[in-house]
């Protein structure tokens, strides 16, 4: 695994991991597996884990 540094602050919002309110996905209090912590989505904070998806390359 690589190391990662985290320099500032992220939000859930665009984590691969990150599972996300139900009722309310864009502001309501979702899930992370890995922490296995609540969080907001837009809630900045310090992870190690945070993964966003790559972006697919435009056609």
């Amino acid at each position: 695994m690589e190391h990662v540094v985290v320099t500032e602050p992220v939000t859930c919002a665009e984590c691969v991991h990150f599972r996300p309110d139900e009722i309310n996905p864009p502001a309501g209090l979702g899930w992370c597996p890995l922490r296995k912590v609540s969080r907001y989505p837009m809630a900045p904070h310090y992870c190690r884990q945070r993964e966003e998806a790559e972006a697919t390359p435009a056609s």
